[in-house]
C-alpha cells in the first residue's frame, strides 16, 4: 500500500478565536485503515489518538490571553504512510471566561 491517508481539521476553523476547552476535530480516511493521528501545537507533539473520531481536547486556560497558536495534524495508516493537514491559526481570548467569572462573583456577593 503506497497510498497515504487524507486528513483535514474541520473544527475550529483557521483564524477562529476560542476560549475554555476546545475540541480539535479531524476527518481522517484511508484506502485501508488509519493507525493514528498526531496533533501538533506550535510544532510540538501535543497528543496521539488511536481511535476513530480523531480529536484532541485543548484547555486554552493554560495559554496566555490574546495569543496565536498553530495547530496541525498528521494521519498515519497501517503501512506508516502519512499526510499532514494544512496548519490552522487559532487565537485565544480569555476575556469571555473572565467576564463570566466576574459576573458570577458580583451576583454571589450581593
Amino acid at each position: 500500500d503506497l497510498t497515504p491517508p487524507s486528513i483535514v481539521i474541520y473544527d475550529p476553523a483557521s483564524n477562529q478565536t476560542v476560549s475554555g476547552m476546545v475540541s480539535i476535530l479531524t476527518v481522517a480516511t484511508d484506502n485501508d485503515s488509519i493507525d493514528r493521528v498526531e496533533f501538533y501545537h506550535n510544532y510540538d507533539l501535543a497528543h496521539v489518538d488511536y481511535s476513530p473520531n480523531y480529536t484532541h481536547s485543548w484547555n486554552t486556560l493554560d495559554e496566555q490571553d490574546d495569543t496565536e497558536h498553530i495547530w496541525y495534524a498528521i494521519a498515519y495508516d497501517l503501512e506508516n504512510n502519512s499526510s499532514q493537514t494544512d496548519p490552522i491559526l487559532i487565537n485565544v481570548d480569555k476575556r469571555p471566561v473572565a467576564n463570566i467569572i466576574n459576573n458570577i462573583s458580583s451576583i454571589c456577593s450581593v
